[in-house]
């Protein structure tokens, strides 16, 4: 997914999770959000895993999980930045309340690029 000017959201669907792709400054945390300056093309690729395990790979997004099944709730069970060395995926570290915003989201800031893993499940 690519964000241009005026694209600020997408919305995704896979093995019964939505997967709510934004813009890294439409949720105002870089100043950059509300400066006027021209907002930067950023996006992703989101790789799968397994059903409850991605790569996402990308710079200047934010991913939000829901389940799309009745009555479950999707949660983060963890996000690891990445490398991936000789085909394999080698952790770099894991991220904590303070990057991850307390377990609900997955951000790859604008003006980075980064590669992180993400273990989802339902409760």
């Amino acid at each position: 997914m690519l964000f241009e000017e005026g694209e600020t959201e997408r919305v995704l669907e896979k093995n019964g999770f939505r997967f709510i792709c934004r813009h890294d400054h439409r949720l105002g945390w870089n100043p950059q959000a509300k400066d006027g300056s021209e907002w930067p093309a950023t996006g992703a690729v989101i790789m799968e895993l397994s059903p409850t395990e991605y790569l996402v790979g990308g710079t200047g997004v934010v991913l939000t999980f829901e389940s799309t099944r009745n009555n479950k709730y999707a949660g983060i069970g963890y996000i690891d930045k990445v490398k991936v060395e000789t085909g394999k995926i080698v952790p770099i570290q894991r991220l904590n309340g303070d990057q991850n915003h307390q377990g609900h989201h997955l951000r790859i800031p604008a003006g980075t690029w980064g590669m992180q893993y993400i273990k989802l499940y339902e409760y």
